[in-house]
């Protein structure tokens, strides 16, 4: 009986061992973890090598080696951050024109000391549009174009094109792109071989008024001071198109007339007293035009020209030669009735 219970228990035994061994190769596949790198390979580029940055303006200037005046006034006014947070933030990118270090030793001496620290910012912000621009982009924009510094009117800057170059101007500065420093889908880079000077921040010097010229006629002034008031600029006059006598702020008419006319290129000036003409374009834009002529233009009304000396009357010539004469003769005569007084005198005597 003992015997037949030990033979039942080493049978049960071996049907628990031969059902577990047969049941644990069914086990691995429900091993999730085995199958979970097949769901990662496609994140693991992102976490070892992150996204580039945007372009480094600074690093591409350096790397140049010849701007390194611009690259210093970029860094005092921190227009470095302004560009990466641009082009972090936007995917219209930003065109930089960056003049050379021989740009800036060319300027005015003490020109940009003058300037304070907002007025740095926009200078440098000046030279720098808020989109990227290729070299076949300049071809198409409209004028004027805007900057990194403000508005349109408050800092104008115009490009044109031709067949081979691109020529900014901004009132004040002409200059054209020299070389493409560095470009990209993003960032554009161009040399310029002169300081882009807005004219709000630079305004013109006024032109020293003209020497006295040897041909100016004899005048008679009768108030100088008034005399000042009537030398004008002329507001975008297109002068083939003018009618005479032109009206100026010193007056109209007869008093203060002054008449333009023009012969193929030459514009011709006359107020009457003087006749010149426009010799050069100082300045001009949409609202204000400055023209150098030789001569000051001197109104009639204010400057005459002395009248001729009266012609001197015949009578009063000749009694003014006649006096000598008549003096000597009285003289003589004088002498003569005392000599023969005296003469009487003596014979009496006798």
């Amino acid at each position: 009986m003992q015997q037949s219970i030990f033979s039942l228990t080493l049978l049960l035994l071996f049907f628990h061992c031969t059902n577990t061994l047969s049941q644990s190769p069914a086990s691995a596949p429900v091993a999730a973890p085995a199958q979970a790198p097949s769901h990662h390979p496609s994140h693991r580029p992102h976490s070892s090598s992150p996204p580039p940055g945007p372009t480094d303006v600074i690093q591409i200037l350096l790397k140049a080696g010849h701007f390194i005046t611009f690259i210093r006034l970029i860094k005092a006014t921190h227009v470095d951050f302004q560009l990466t947070s641009q082009l972090n933030s936007s995917t219209d990118g930003i065109t930089v024109f960056a003049p050379t270090d021989t740009a800036f030793t060319n300027l005015k001496a003490g020109a940009l000391d003058s300037l304070n620290d907002k007025e740095k910012l926009a200078f440098v912000q000046f030279h720098i549009l808020p989109r990227f621009l290729s070299i076949s982009d300049f071809q198409t924009l409209s004028n004027p174009v805007k900057t990194l510094a403000g508005s349109d009117d408050r800092y104008p800057v115009n490009i044109s094109t031709t067949d081979s170059s691109v020529s900014i101007s901004t009132g004040l500065t002409k200059t054209s792109i020299a070389n493409t420093v560095y470009t990209d889908k993003q960032v554009a880079i161009y040399e310029i071989d002169k300081v882009l000077l807005p004219k709000r921040l630079f305004p013109p010097a006024t032109a020293p008024a003209p020497a006295k010229s040897a041909e100016t006629p004899e005048i008679n002034p009768k108030d100088a001071s008034s005399a000042m008031s009537s030398v004008l600029h002329y507001n975008g006059a297109v002068f083939d198109t003018v009618t005479n006598h032109l009206k100026t702020h010193a007056g109209s008419g007869g008093r203060f007339q002054l008449n333009v006319t023009t012969s193929g290129n030459l514009v011709n000036i006359t107020t009457g007293l003087i006749n010149t003409t426009i010799s050069d374009t100082v300045y001009t834009d949409d609202h204000l035009a400055i023209y150098k002529v030789d001569k000051v233009l001197l109104p009639s009304d204010i400057f005459t020209p002395k009248p001729p000396a009266p012609a001197p009357a015949l009578a009063t010539t000749k009694t003014k030669a006649e006096s000598p004469d008549k003096e000597a003769d009285d003289d003589i005569y004088h002498k003569n009735t005392s000599v023969g007084m005296e003469g009487g005198d003596v014979m009496k005597d006798d």
